[in-house]
């Protein structure tokens, strides 16, 4: 309880005994002369009644509270404050029907505990929260207790009322603070999982359908990182909007982290019900959103799950919904996917494997392969890119499509990817000393292993303690790398520069691509996706960029790979525009030692 709420209590408490001795000195007053009571002692009497009473209705009137008494469920007395709350004079109020004044939805709580002080029950009810109708409409929250009195002769209910509007005001306040996204006013994470239990009680209970959606906004960072944070939050609340106002009116919406939203669709029919208000979401954010002085345009990627066929509890709907908008990302954006028995499968897979990871090392499971790659001019093998493959105990070769997403998950891949440098320069220079000393090594770099710290001092003590020739070192890295972060990347690739190793840009044109890269990093060599190379014979666009991006890496000497040759045709068309080097199936895949150790030779002596 509350101080201010215990001094109520007690100022109350002392009112009544003086009631109460007021009460008893009118009944000494009013007895039989036979108390020979002194004529004198009678006015003395007379003097202090008076007194007390004067003393009682100026505490009555100067309290803070509203002091109410009624008889026989009609107002008979209150204090100035009792009408102050109820916005009415005292003439006007006195005689009326206290259940006037009460909201109709609190009359039966203050029916029944005015039934139990009438039948002698309790002497006194416990305080509660009610609601007040006062005539000119408004609705104020007040809190009142109350207990039997005699007034005026007759058995009454006083009761003390207090004003807490404000506070509950406050408490409203304070509470959707604790349970709502400050920037979309949306239900937080912590209220989405109560509302989401409470729902899930009342499905099992009456075999009810419930969906949960899971969304979130494709590539958001890279647009958070092109907008800034502040346009970013607006487009977030815009999302945020759309969404919510293409939902059914029982949906429930929530952010539940940076740019991920959860939806609950209680009482659903089916699953082609939840998949028509997926695409009224995805319809709704298709348009552009507008952003102070720009435009923008995002997309969602929605997962699906439904109880009770995607999960038997509350946390399992949420994490299979999850699951499932990582396929529907998978599967290229900007659409939906509902869970299966197959995603789940999938899941559990990965979950092994990601669980078998993490002894592959350590127990000497994983192999490197060389792909070799042709010297146009020379038809000869200048240099292999060296690729991660693991041999798995139970299962064999896994396709590195497989893992090295997993490794890269769980940051594996940092030891691994040092094991990987270290193991094939280790390699290559037991081929130099075995004459084949012109071969050059090219190792692919993921963003985890460029981001992680003293990543050149590890990249200078390999070549050191092998002795290994940096010149006959390349690290591949991809555009994604490079918009990351701008600064950072151009100092760690100067700094690789100094050690005289060098630097390719792979997979060219298959992600955000810019010329600029081109000029602001010191490369060597630029790869050609193999998008570009298994379509140029057939599309007449992909044609040029390739005709194009040779010619401009010869502009600015850079050295030019295309990947993925898998035709004699493709091969030719490569030639004939003066491309320096080639890889891909129609030389050969990638070899264990052995293997290309043969088809070095081979290739060689031809």
């Amino acid at each position: 309880m509350k101080k201010n709420d215990s001094n109520s209590l007690l100022a109350v408490e002392k009112q009544n005994q003086i009631l109460e001795k007021i009460s008893q000195g009118i009944q000494l007053i009013q007895e039989p002369k036979d108390r020979e009571l002194d004529l004198c002692e009678r006015k003395a009497i007379e003097e202090a009644l008076k007194e007390s009473e004067e003393r009682y209705r100026s505490l009555v009137d100067l309290s803070p509270d509203a002091i109410l008494v009624q008889i026989d469920g009609k107002i008979a007395y209150t204090n100035k404050s009792g009408m102050k709350i109820i916005g009415i004079d005292l003439n006007d109020l006195i005689g009326e029907p206290i259940f006037k004044f009460i909201h109709p939805d609190y009359r039966p709580i203050i029916a029944e505990r005015l039934k139990l002080l009438y039948k002698g029950e309790v002497e006194n009810v416990a305080p509660v929260e009610i609601k007040l109708l006062k005539p000119n409409g408004d609705i104020i929250d007040i809190e009142v207790n109350s207990r039997l009195i005699k007034y005026e002769g007759k058995i009454g209910v006083q009761t003390i009322g207090r004003d807490i509007t404000e506070r509950k005001k406050a408490e409203a306040k304070i509470k959707f603070i604790a349970y709502h996204d400050h920037l979309t006013k949306l239900p937080n994470r912590l209220y989405f999982q109560q509302l989401l239990h409470e729902q899930f009680d009342l499905a099992k209970q009456t075999n009810e359908k419930m969906a949960i959606l899971f969304l979130d906004i494709d590539n958001f960072k890279e647009v958070n990182d092109s907008l800034g944070h502040t346009l970013a939050d607006q487009l977030l609340k815009q999302v945020g909007n759309r969404v919510k106002f293409s939902l059914p009116s029982a949906a429930i919406m929530a952010r539940v982290s940076g740019d991920e939203f959860s939806i609950l669709l209680p009482n659903i029919k089916d699953v082609i019900e939840v998949e028509d208000i997926a695409k009224n979401i995805l319809a709704a954010c298709n348009d552009h959103f507008s952003l102070e002085n720009c435009w923008g345009k995002v997309t969602l990627s929605i997962g699906i799950s439904l109880y009770p066929a995607c999960g038997q509890d509350p946390e399992e709907l949420i994490k299979n919904a999850d699951l499932a908008m990582n396929i529907a990302k998978k599967k290229g954006k900007n659409t939906y996917q509902v869970f299966t028995n197959e995603i789940k499968e999938t899941f559990e897979r990965r979950r092994k494997l990601s669980e078998d990871l993490k002894y592959a090392l350590s127990e000497k499971q994983f192999v490197i392969y060389y792909q070799p790659i042709i010297n146009v001019e020379k038809n000869t093998i200048n240099s292999v890119e060296a690729l991660l493959r693991w041999n798995h105990p139970e299962e064999g070769l896994i396709s590195p499509g497989e893992f090295i997403p997993l490794i890269e998950e769980n940051g594996l891949i940092i030891p691994i990817g040092e094991w990987v440098l270290k193991n094939a320069c280790s390699q290559v220079k037991q081929w130099h000393q075995e004459g084949l000393s012109e071969l050059a090594l090219k190792v692919n770099l993921s963003v985890r292993q460029f981001e992680q710290e003293n990543f050149v001092e590890m990249i200078a003590s390999i070549l050191t303690d092998l002795q290994f020739q940096p010149e006959s070192l390349e690290l591949e890295i991809t555009e994604s790398l490079l918009m990351r972060n701008t600064e950072y990347t151009s100092e760690i690739l100067n700094k690789l520069k100094a050690l005289h190793v060098k630097i390719s840009l792979d997979d060219f044109g298959k992600g955000f691509s810019s010329l600029s890269y081109l000029t602001e990093f010191p490369f060597d060599v630029l790869k050609i996706d193999r998008s570009f190379t298994q379509k140029m014979l057939i599309d007449n666009k992909s044609a040029a960029v390739v005709k194009t991006v040779i010619n401009l890496a010869h502009q600015l000497n850079l050295t030019v790979v295309a990947e993925g040759v898998e035709t004699e045709e493709q091969f030719k068309f490569l030639v004939e525009n003066q491309c320096e080097e080639v890889q891909g199936f129609l030389f050969n895949k990638p070899l264990p030692v052995e293997e290309f150790e043969l088809i070095y030779l081979k290739r060689q002596l031809t």
